[in-house]
Order: structure tokens, then C-alpha cells, then sequence
């Protein structure tokens, strides 16, 4: 199966949308997958943008919070990489409203952020289980093979979790 690749860039967070096309094995289908960058620095998320688009991912940028709400209004992402010192609103912020709607509960989150990971220890579990968190990276201390691999296992287990169809009719 081969993806299909897109992008649009905002300013604000950086909106990764990644888009597997749909394929055909015999009667089986893949359903296009689609994930949601927020990333104030606009370099990175050119970079981010860029390593994914090579995996045949589909991206789209912003830089803030109410952006990258209304990205994911505008197209339900399958998963979303967040920086969570953002201007404006934190990315906490944007974890307890994105995590408000129900469509988007369900939607894992993979943490890229220039906070140290021992600042989250004791909230950890938070950031997990109520917050839908699937991984926390530093990113003094993520390449970009580490995050792509973290997307790819974060987007094969929420495959795995809506019963392997890649996720619901969009």
C-alpha cells in the first residue's frame, strides 16, 4: 500500500496530517491515515514536515493552538505531535480542549517538547491516561528516525485498537 502525500502550511503549530491511501489485498482495505503537528518553531516543522513527507505522509503546519483546533475541524487527524510550550495557549491547554470533543478522545498524542522529561514525572500518568499521551520525547535527545518510528508505532496501535481498518469513515 502506498501513501499518498499532501501538505498545506498555517502559521501557528505545525499540523501533520499523515494520509496512507487507501489500498486493496484481495477484499481488505487500509483507510488513510492523518496526523496533527503543533510546533511554534516553524524550522522544525519545516523539518518534521519534511522527514515525514518522505514516509509518505501527508503535513500541514501551524503554529498556535486555536489553528490547529480548527485544522483538526477541518480534517479529523489519526494522531497528533505536540510541542506543549507554545505563545498564547500551552499545549496542555490545547491537550484539555482538544481532549473536550468526543470525536477526538480516542486520537493518540506523541509529546515533542523542549521540556526536560523529569519535569513530568509525577504528572506522567496524567498526561497519559486522561490525556490520551502515547509518548514523550525531549527533543535535545529525538532524531527524527526515533519520531518517525514513534509515529509509525502510535498509528499501528491505533489501527490495531479500531479493529485494524486504519480508522472510521471520515
Amino acid at each position: 500500500c502506498s501513501p499518498c502525500v499532501t501538505s498545506g502550511v498555517h502559521t501557528g503549530y505545525i499540523v501533520l496530517s499523515i494520509a496512507m491511501s487507501c489500498c486493496s489485498i484481495g477484499s481488505m482495505t487500509a483507510e488513510a491515515a492523518r496526523i496533527l503537528i503543533i510546533e511554534p518553531d516553524k524550522r522544525l516543522a519545516m523539518t518534521y514536515a519534511q522527514a515525514l513527507r518522505r514516509l509518505h505522509y501527508e503535513v500541514d503546519s501551524s503554529t498556535n493552538a486555536q489553528e490547529a483546533i480548527m485544522a483538526a475541524d477541518a480534517a479529523k487527524p489519526d494522531l497528533v505531535l505536540l510541542e506543549l510550550q507554545l505563545t498564547m495557549h500551552s499545549g496542555m491547554e490545547f491537550l484539555y480542549e482538544f481532549r473536550s470533543y468526543a470525536e477526538w478522545r480516542d486520537i493518540p498524542v506523541i509529546v515533542v517538547s523542549t521540556i526536560p522529561p523529569t519535569e513530568f514525572e509525577s504528572s506522567y500518568g496524567l498526561l497519559q491516561e486522561h490525556l490520551g499521551v502515547t509518548a514523550f520525547h525531549y527533543k535535545p535527545h529525538t532524531s527524527l528516525r526515533v519520531l518517525s518510528h514513534a509515529v509509525e508505532q502510535a498509528l499501528a496501535g491505533r489501527r490495531h485498537a479500531l479493529g485494524g481498518n486504519g480508522g472510521e469513515d471520515r
